[in-house]
């Protein structure tokens, strides 16, 4: 499995009273309701002791001194400890290498507290000066897009993406609207992305109404809203020509007008999700184009300074005439793409629209280093 890397927040540095004692973890992290979180953490002891193969790793919740209660991960079996919290909390680290890591799945804003770890083995150890901290939100709202461009009397299609970042967690979508929301698909990538796709075809009177698609993960509902932009078609070009003139100046004049005419129409393409990147965290953005290209796909190109790692293309809820087309980008940012661009060209027939975006990378938070006192 793969779990975002939590937000280390007022990072510190405690001096141990017994030399070698210490723990790596982040001082806080923060999680999502219904959504999963790997606190990453390491531990030595001291110098006088060793961690056996057997040596047992144990987490509390609000450690207040007894140790048979509010056990949340252990890793050892379950029957010398009892599981509280349904599963839900792993001790995913190997005690005898110094690894303390553990995961929390499906947070619930009980899951809030202090925790605390002691090993035991040769030596029984509780680090109790400074214990992470675990912080549940609230569920952020999905992103809709795009979110201009829709002409009355012709099919679109928009995506939702959940804000989710867990891996098998299959969050259910709901679409509802003056719209007819009724043709949906739903689609996962990098196994912690999710998306669904509605196609419909707005109408003069769905301009300034609402598109709200709902999110639920684990009975945990969200939803985000849009207003759509619904403008008229601009009025055809009619042509009239003389047939007997146009055969004495062009034969082929004809052929080439109806195959650019009814071959080739391409919106303005859209790059989503437009979020914070994370530098050394891989990520995958989809551009989306809609139209018409008939006979052949169009040509989808991203060009940037980052470092790509996979293209996928895809053509979705195509009737016969228009489909949207998608092509995910896979990469792993760096801080030095911070404020590039990317973009996005989509080329048909010689005929080309793009997009760019401005990426936004982070550096990932600090982990914390503290080195605790009490030993029993």
């Amino acid at each position: 499995f793969i779990f975002p890397a939590p937000t280390g927040i007022n990072c510190q540095e405690q001096t141990e009273k017994l030399p070698g004692f210490k723990i790596e973890a982040p001082a806080e992290v923060r999680v999502q309701r219904g959504l999963c979180v790997h606190i990453p953490c390491n531990f030595t002891v001291g110098p006088s002791y060793t961690l056996s193969r057997d040596a047992i790793g144990i987490w509390y919740k609000g450690y207040n001194g007894n140790l048979k209660k509010k056990i949340v991960a252990a890793s050892t079996d379950s029957s010398q400890f009892p599981d509280t919290t349904n599963g839900r909390f792993i001790f995913t680290g190997k005690v005898s290498a110094g690894d303390c890591s553990f995961s929390i799945s499906d947070a619930q804003p009980g899951d809030a507290a202090h925790y605390q770890f002691r090993v035991d083995s040769s030596v029984k150890f509780n680090y109790l000066h400074t214990q992470p901290s675990v912080v549940v939100t609230e569920l952020k709202e999905p992103d809709i897009s795009p979110t201009k461009g829709l002409i009355a009397g012709e099919e679109v299609t928009l995506t939702c993406t959940a804000p989710t970042n867990c891996p098998g967690l299959s969050p259910t979508f709901t679409w509802e609207g003056s719209v007819n929301t009724e043709r949906t698909q739903t689609h996962q990538f990098d196994n912690v992305t999710y998306v669904s796709h509605v196609t419909f075809t707005p109408s003069q009177t769905d301009h300034n109404t609402l598109l709200i698609c709902t999110v639920t993960c684990k009975g945990v509902s969200t939803k985000q809203s849009i207003i759509l932009d619904v403008e008229c078609k601009s009025p055809s070009l009619l042509v009239f020509i003389t047939l007997i003139q146009l055969k004495n100046i062009c034969p082929t004049l004809v052929s080439s007008i109806t195959v650019y005419l009814s071959t080739t129409y391409l919106n303005k393409p859209d790059i989503f999700p437009i979020k914070k990147l994370i530098a050394g965290e891989q990520v995958t953005l989809t551009c989306s184009a809609f139209g018409t290209c008939m006979e052949t796909s169009p040509t989808i190109t991203w060009a940037g300074n980052i470092n790509i790692t996979s293209v996928g293309n895809d053509r979705l809820l195509y009737p016969a005439s228009q489909a949207t087309y998608l092509s995910h980008v896979t990469f792993t940012p760096s801080q030095t793409d911070h404020n590039t661009s990317l973009t996005c060209t989509v080329t048909c027939k010689g005929i080309s629209t793009n997009h760019s975006t401005i990426l936004d990378v982070e550096c990932k938070s600090p982990s914390l280093l503290v080195f605790i006192s009490a030993i029993k």
